[in-house]
């Protein structure tokens, strides 16, 4: 649930040894280990209302490679926002301050 500061902030860590929210599957066909990890991140995953803080990207190209390495599993996509199969959440690539990516 997004509250009033802003969305939720965890790890992938988190995610799945949490459980999932809203009894949703944790990171089903989100292919979270190819994502990149370590110092130098500027653009992150959020789902539903959950941001990923450990894993990220370098740049908007990459995020966008990443999010087509998804194939079959994508449902749709406009941008840098997409939804994969049998899972209602969006997923989008987002900034340190939760802004959007544009293309």
């Amino acid at each position: 649930m997004v509250s009033k500061e802003g969305p939720e902030v965890r790890t992938s860590a988190e995610i799945v040894s949490s459980g999932p929210a809203n009894d949703q599957p944790a990171a089903d066909g989100l292919r979270l280990a190819e994502a990149e990890d370590g110092p130098g991140l500027r653009w992150f995953i959020r789902r539903g209302g959950v941001v990923l803080v450990n894993k990220g990207f370098r740049t908007k190209g990459a995020a966008s490679a990443w999010i087509d390495s998804h194939g079959y599993a994508l449902d749709w996509r406009v941008g840098y926002l997409f939804r994969l199969r049998r899972d209602p959440r969006d997923v989008v690539i987002v900034d340190r301050s939760g802004a959007v990516a544009r293309a």
